[in-house]
């Protein structure tokens, strides 16, 4: 046992011979946790029966995501084995259960987790869709790397760092995971000239703690022109390629999480653009480009003069050589682009049509036409 004068508590659980003592804090709120968390089978497969009750009770839930394509796969076999030793360790405080990535999908967002690379891990801090969720980051790249975390040494490497992520969890010191896209591995931004692709998971590295002013844009992908609307962003990174210690940089509303203090309600929108200052990262506030509105091509000279504003207190850079460049370059890229765009939506509607003639005259053939009415 516990200390003297303690007294000693277990809970004993007869159908899967074992019992488990509890050594929290003797507070109701504590014991009743622990009886709620005991209630559950020390393992179980998330279904729609199972998650009423987790629901129901608020409890927090260790999800393992297995490979639903192929269920005898060693690698399934070697994460159970792990996730039962967690299951043991942690009992009274987490429940874990079993997903598959074919069927469960779309759990897997939220924590930034991709259904293609399982098995791997997560915690909900209780099993409601806005509650904080926690996805663990294996570090390794590529099948055979993955298939060696859960088999080294037994699965003792799984085990300890899956170990340290729940009582991480458990003590509070986790940052809660968001929905972010991916870069290929080999990403990495150009420097001064090019537009950095930004995703949620790298967002506080390459905006907040990079040394540059940074001058962002949270678009929508499947905005109207969007090809316009890149180029006005490239447009703008080249005109700005020698101003000193200045970033232009763009991540995606659709497939990433975005801060709150961006104030960006409404994902569908199409484009929002906002200035940063260079300050350490708890000092960096982001400042929103107010301009209405306008056509793709006079959008680069005014976030040029709005970059001026912006940094005239700390650098000294003129505008209006960069601002003739860019007019002239945006007139004739973006006519280009359009042109391109107008010949393919014609190519694609003389497509459509060309199949809706064929379609009709199958019909006839068929007959379809010959008991209709006269007009």
């Amino acid at each position: 046992g516990g200390p003297p004068g303690r007294p000693l508590i277990l809970l004993f659980k007869p159908e899967e011979n074992r019992h488990v003592e509890f050594t929290g804090e003797l507070v109701l709120e504590k014991l009743t946790h622990f009886s709620k968390v005991l209630s559950l089978p020390l393992l179980s497969t998330y279904d729609f029966e199972t998650r009423q009750k987790y629901q129901e009770l608020k409890v927090p839930l260790g999800m393992l995501w297995l490979d639903g394509e192929n269920e005898d796969a060693v690698e399934n076999a070697q994460a159970k084995v792990v996730l039962r030793r967690l299951a043991l360790r942690f009992s009274g405080h987490l429940v874990f259960v079993m997903l598959n990535n074919t069927r469960d999908a779309m759990l897997m967002r939220p924590m930034a987790l991709d259904p293609r690379r399982v098995p791997t891990f997560g915690i909900s801090a209780t099993d409601e869709p806005d509650s904080a969720k926690f996805g663990f980051d294996l570090q390794v790249r590529g099948r055979a790397e993955r298939s060696a975390f859960w088999a080294d040494d037994g699965g003792e490497r799984a085990f300890g760092r899956l170990e340290a992520f729940c009582t991480a969890f458990l003590e509070g010191t986790l940052e809660a995971s968001h929905e972010s896209a991916e870069l290929p591995p080999t990403y990495r931004w150009q420097g001064p000239g090019i537009v950095d692709e930004v995703v949620w998971r790298g967002f506080r590295e390459a905006v907040y703690r990079t040394e540059h002013d940074v001058l962002l844009e949270l678009y929508n992908p499947f905005r109207p022109q969007h090809r316009s609307y890149i180029t006005v962003l490239d447009l703008v990174a080249e005109a700005l390629k020698d101003v000193m210690n200045l970033k232009v940089a763009r991540m995606d509303t659709q497939n990433n999480y975005v801060l709150p203090e961006f104030g960006v309600t409404d994902k569908e929108k199409a484009s929002t653009f906002f200035f940063l200052g260079a300050a350490p990262e708890r000092q960096r506030r982001p400042k929103r480009f107010a301009g209405k509105g306008s056509k793709a091509e006079a959008l680069p000279e005014k976030l040029i003069r709005f970059l001026h504003r912006e940094t005239r207190g700390h650098a000294t850079w003129d505008p209006e050589e960069r601002v003739a460049w860019v007019s002239r370059e945006a007139i004739r890229r973006i006519k280009r682009l359009r042109a391109l765009e107008k010949d393919y939506e014609k190519k694609m509607q003389d497509e459509w049509m060309q199949k809706e003639m064929e379609e009709f005259e199958r019909y006839k053939r068929l007959g379809k036409f010959d008991n209709l009415p006269p007009m």
